[in-house]
């Protein structure tokens, strides 16, 4: 077999592990099993494209003429998850592990990929922050990513559900940031029946579905000791910033991951079609980890004080104050910060903007400058009843005793508590803190009142179909529903939503005829919909936003045009319109660099205004329309949760 030069990555799929490597035709794969006494055999196995295959016993290092005639050499350091391969008359190319789970027992799955860069890691550039040193990873040629720079002390032990404390510590280990981090996280079960109706949905629509693959795996490296953060700048700014020669700093977008507040990282989705879009001279990316679930978002316990029930929050908060103090030395321009979230990422960002009644920033200088929220979800939790649930689950008696807990006891309990939640409840959320804290009313009112940050410009954005993806298909009587509402509103009010807001009318004179899309309906608004015209009018409807409509206009899939790069196909095997997506790109990093000044691209989207306009994107156009948002139920529902003694504010 010959070889070539179009392979671009190497995949290894691993059960402690199983590795496959895929380089032209060839296949070739390696098994580690962890013997009694903790040492390793590891079998490689290959096969080339005439059928031929073979097997060899090895240990962890390299092999020479490992089997496939064409391959001289491949490398595996497990310690270091690194190693590289070399074919013949051919330069090294090298591997770096991107993710590993535990499948069962001393068995985890890995997936490896060839490192692109033809820069050695000697010639890499390196930064020293003080209290870390970090060298860049080369993986999109015009950029250099440095990864996994902490910005806190580690939130472990005593720390634990505390405020995180600023990083004092000193590490100087030069970090490459090859290692993956993310925090402790676990996913909402309830996605087993709502993803099977979108797909139906789909093929009645002529979406043709790609065969099922894999289930994605969860983000690796999953610890307590996550928070850290990714920055990516142009090569040539980091240079100059080196150097001092920068001629002008460039602004920085901060991506604020999705995920419910329990699941997701720093590291997906990639920045690298967003910074290609951005051309010349650029822009600088940050993104962030923080705190999620139980280990994020602890309910409020009754006379503890050391409990910071917005931990996440505030996790976020000192990432941007980490920003602020040194995004100067990657070239980068303090006063311009974007921050760019999406569902919990820009239910988040909401957050920020009424975080201590709007004023965040006194006496301190502003953490950011602009924002953009893509459906953002943000739904307060009940932070008593869930308190006793943890309690009750765990087998503890206080906060104190969970945090003498092993993190891996701590995070067992968090997925029991998630996966014991009612459907489309997330059971750990931000909750309102009272007077002086993070949040020191329901977010809601809050906008009502416009207690923002209104040093911050914004855009606002939704999709047409929020609640498709959050709809439980088995309602089909008005108990159901209810019991449904019961899940994530407080027991108060599930009969005025199930009676004045959404009433049992199938006429279509409510815009639906059945149950499910009664329950589709309530659930998109409820969770996304009301919070963007809460933004909306909590800015005097300054803001400026975009419906995602083109079809289906799902949860999440615009995330494909954000941030496109170069895909014919996004979630669900949905295409991707490459036309639309440099539209939407467009508008996202001009208002990093511009706002809305002069030449601008984001001043395509109208200033939200009374008449709540905002630019549809169909596909076939971008009209100026009202949003359907700005609807009667908006309005009742935000009368609703304004009550003194409503429970969404008394909890």
């Amino acid at each position: 077999m010959k070889p070539t030069l179009q392979v671009p990555a190497i995949l290894l799929v691993a059960a402690f592990g199983t590795h496959s490597v895929l380089a032209d035709t060839a296949i070739i794969s390696t098994m580690c099993d962890s013997w009694l006494n903790s040492q390793y055999r590891s079998v490689m196995q290959w096969v080339d494209p005439f059928g031929n295959y073979g097997t060899f016993e090895a240990n962890d290092g390299c092999y020479n003429d490992p089997g496939p005639p064409s391959m001289e050499r491949i490398c595996f350091d497990w310690k270091y998850r690194h190693g590289h391969f070399v074919f013949k008359g051919q330069p090294k190319r090298c591997l770096a592990e991107l993710w590993t789970r535990n499948v069962w027992g001393n068995q985890v799955i890995a997936q490896w990929e060839e490192v692109k860069s033809g820069t050695s890691a000697q010639t890499l550039p390196v930064i020293d922050l003080g209290t870390s040193v970090h060298r860049a990873l080369d993986e999109t040629g015009g950029y250099y990513s440095f990864k996994n720079i902490p910005y806190a002390e580690p939130p472990v032990g005593p720390l634990r559900f505390r405020h995180p404390l600023p990083l004092l510590s000193i590490n100087r280990t030069i970090n490459d940031g090859n290692a993956p981090r993310s925090c402790f996280q676990q996913g909402s079960p309830w996605f087993q029946y709502s993803v099977p109706l979108v797909i139906q949905r789909l093929i009645e629509g002529g979406v043709v579905l790609p065969p099922p693959g894999p289930p994605t795996p969860p983000p690796a490296g999953q610890s307590e000791d996550c928070l850290v953060l990714d920055v990516t700048v142009p090569k040539s700014t980091f240079a100059a910033a080196a150097a001092g020669t920068l001629p002008a700093p460039l602004p920085v977008i901060v991506w604020i991951h999705g995920g419910g507040f329990i699941e997701g990282s720093k590291d997906s989705p990639s920045p690298s079609g967003l910074l290609a879009a951005a051309g010349s001279p650029g822009l600088i990316h940050v993104a962030i980890n923080y705190r999620l679930g139980l280990f994020g978002f602890p309910p409020r316990a009754p006379s503890d004080p050391s409990v910071a029930p917005n931990a996440g929050l505030h996790d976020q908060r000192l990432a941007l104050a980490w920003v602020r103090r040194t995004i100067r030395r990657f070239g980068g321009d303090p006063h311009r910060v974007t921050l760019l979230g999406e569902s919990a990422g820009a239910g988040a960002i909401a957050a920020h903007l009424v975080a201590y009644g709007g004023t965040p920033h006194s006496p301190s200088p502003a953490l950011f400058h602009r924002a953009i929220l893509q459906s953002p979800y943000l739904a307060p939790a009940a932070p008593a009843a869930t308190y006793a649930r943890v309690l009750a689950a765990g087998n503890l008696t206080s906060y104190a005793h969970a945090r003498t807990l092993p993190s891996s006891q701590l995070a067992a309990l968090n997925a029991a508590m998630i996966n014991a939640g009612p459907f489309s409840s997330t059971v750990f959320a931000p909750s309102v803190d009272g007077p002086g804290g993070f949040l020191p009313s329901h977010p809601m009112k809050l906008f009502r009142e416009g207690r923002v940050d209104k040093s911050v410009d914004v855009i606002v954005a939704h999709n047409a179909d929020e609640g498709l993806l959050f709809t439980d298909p088995r309602i089909a009587d008005e108990a159901e529903f209810k019991a449904y509402l019961a899940g994530w509103v407080p027991a108060a009010l599930v009969g005025e939503l199930a009676g004045a807001v959404y009433p049992a009318d199938f006429s279509g004179a409510q815009g639906y005829t059945n149950q499910v899309d009664r329950t589709r309906t309530a659930v998109g608004e409820g969770f996304i919909d009301c919070v963007a015209y809460a933004v909306a009018r909590g800015y005097g409807n300054k803001t400026r936003g975009y419906l995602f409509g083109k079809w289906p206009g799902i949860h999440a899939q615009d995330l494909d045009y954000t941030f496109y790069s170069g895909q014919a196909t996004g979630a669900f095997g949905l295409p991707v319109d490459g036309a639309v997506a440099a539209r939407v790109q467009g508008w996202v990093v001009d208002w990093v660099v511009k706002g809305d000044g002069p030449g601008s691209r984001a001043r395509e989207l109208p200033v939200y205004g009374p008449g709540a306009s905002v630019v549809n994107v169909t596909g076939s156009g971008y009209p100026v329309v009202r949003d359907p948002a700005a609807n009667k139920s908006a309005d009742v529902k935000d009368t609703m949760t304004l009550k003194d003694n409503h429970p969404h504010i008394a909890a």
